[in-house]
């Protein structure tokens, strides 16, 4: 009884050992399948985390190295690539051609942002479509390509730069693609890369406006005014501090009453070697490195301390023009310096006239127009210069507070021969007139134009003709003096063969 009894009880024992480890069995499964479904998970997360840091590694080289709007390759990648090639080929022969589209400015004026934005893309998928893989290229900024062209044969750039000005010149119906290209042919392939840019963009500022060739080649004339460039570069802080620059003025003049009614400040430069530099030898310069400001703010005080002069000495003072980069657009405190040069000397702000050149206006936006509204608002007469040299839209003299048109000399020139283009400027004149406008003839030369203006309703004039940019004193004789001795307009006499006889004693 007691055996049968422990068989028992040894056999419920037993049950509930074999009960108690299926349990914890399944129970450890489970756990298991969970840790598995956890693992996978993560494994899962993990995935996905590799294929979004690849997705972004890729977005981040695109951002690197791609531009977005064409997706070429920008500067950084184009650099790269070259220098590899150069490293593995150093007995090839390139050369650096650089590309803008120089009538993008227009494109935009005339049809608009999107319509400039095409422009781009097009031209960048020429590239890759004509070029491939053959070529190294890249967008250097918004509006400079760079391609890297082999130069075995003299020709093969020139070749390209035709071959590739075809390809884009027929864009549309409505928009024909002008490209200008600068080309450098590598001699020192140490020589940084972004100097081989600005080498070959160099070389493309030399190509004429009208010129039917499209490309020029950097030369031993261009290497010598880049050195001069240099130097000039090196002396110019000293030339400002040492007042090595002299404010000259110009005269403007009413073509009826032969009085002078304003100027224009102009600086020289009295380099003390190389005597009086006119702009041009280094205005570009000063351009591009940014020294126009510097030497814009101390013209401006110039033109003010004249005014300031004429007051103190009992001189009716008159207006003075001053020219104004449309790099002071972006340089913070433009606004604040003129106004505070006019207040430092205590004269109306109507006696400095504000100078833009036209294409100052070729991307005008909201801030642009806000600084010309709060400057008219000040009192400064705005004027822009050059008007029908670059692309003259109506809607300049419609939407910004002008008050003063300087006709191009260049306009002035091809129009005034023809009796088409003398309608055209005689318009030109009427319109600006009716705006409410003043207009002002510049690069007047001979007796002939300055009558074939007045005859055509332009009231005033400046040129040689009247006179060269004079220093101040020169300018004060010139004042004092008639100019009735330098000009005599055509002036018609009735005959009165036909007069009404009433009107005799």
């Amino acid at each position: 009884m007691i055996a049968a009894y422990i068989a028992v009880a040894a056999g419920t024992a037993l049950v509930s050992v074999t009960s108690t480890t299926l349990y914890n069995s399944k129970k450890r499964i489970r756990l298991l399948k969970a840790q598995k479904d956890d693992f996978d998970s993560q494994l899962q997360t993990v995935e996905n985390d590799k294929d979004n840091i690849t997705n972004d590694y890729e977005a981040l080289q695109n951002l690197a190295y791609y531009d977005e709007l064409t997706g070429l390759p920008n500067t950084t990648k184009f650099t790269i690539e070259l220098k590899r090639e150069l490293s593995e080929n150093p007995e090839a022969n390139y050369a650096m051609m650089v590309f803008e589209i120089s009538n993008l400015n227009r494109i935009n004026v005339m049809y608009g942002l999107s319509e400039n934005d095409k422009v781009k893309r097009f031209v960048a998928d020429t590239l890759m479509d004509k070029l491939g893989q053959s070529y190294i290229y890249g967008v250097i900024h918004d509006e400079i390509y760079a391609i890297i062209s082999s130069c075995d044969e003299d020709d093969e750039p020139e070749g390209l730069a035709e071959l590739l000005s075809n390809y884009l010149k027929n864009y549309s119906n409505n928009v024909s693609i002008e490209l200008q290209f600068g080309i450098y042919k590598i001699v020192d392939k140490s020589m940084p890369i972004d100097q081989m840019i600005n080498l070959a963009e160099l070389s493309k500022r030399t190509i004429k406006k009208d010129s039917d060739i499209n490309y020029a080649f950097y030369t031993k004339e261009l290497d010598d005014r880049l050195k001069e460039d240099k130097q000039m570069g090196a002396e110019m802080d000293y030339a400002l501090k040492h007042r090595q620059f002299v404010t000259f003025l110009q005269p403007m003049v009413n073509l009826r009453n032969h009085q002078i009614i304003s100027a224009e400040a102009l600086v020289r430069w009295n380099h003390p070697e190389k005597g009086i530099l006119s702009p041009y030898a280094f205005m570009p310069l000063f351009e591009t490195n940014n020294f126009i400001i510097k030497l814009d703010h101390y013209v401006w005080e110039d033109a003010c301390k004249t005014i300031r002069h004429w007051m103190d000495n009992n001189m009716n003072p008159i207006p003075i023009s001053i020219n104004i980069s449309p790099i002071h657009f972006s340089h913070p405190g433009f606004v604040d310096k003129l106004k505070s040069l006019v207040n430092k000397f205590r004269i109306s702000s109507e006696y400095i006239q504000l100078e833009f050149p036209e294409r100052a206006f070729s991307d005008t936006n909201e801030e642009v127009i806000s600084i010309l509204k709060e400057l008219s608002d000040f009192g400064f007469p705005i004027c822009i210069d050059n008007f029908g040299s670059y692309h003259s839209p109506i809607n300049l003299l419609r939407d910004l507070p002008v008050s003063l048109i300087k006709l191009d000399r260049r306009f002035l020139n091809d129009s005034l021969p023809t009796e088409t283009g003398l309608t055209l400027v005689r318009y030109v004149i009427a319109m600006v007139k009716e705006l409410d406008k003043d207009i002002i003839a510049e690069g007047v030369e001979t007796n002939e134009q300055a009558n074939n203006l007045l005859e055509i309703g332009c009231d005033h004039a400046q040129g040689f003709f009247f006179s060269k940019p004079v220093p101040l004193k020169s300018f004060d004789e010139l004042r004092a003096k008639v100019l009735k001795a330098n000009y005599t307009p055509s002036i018609v006499y009735p005959t009165f063969e036909n007069g009404d006889e009433s009107l005799l004693p």
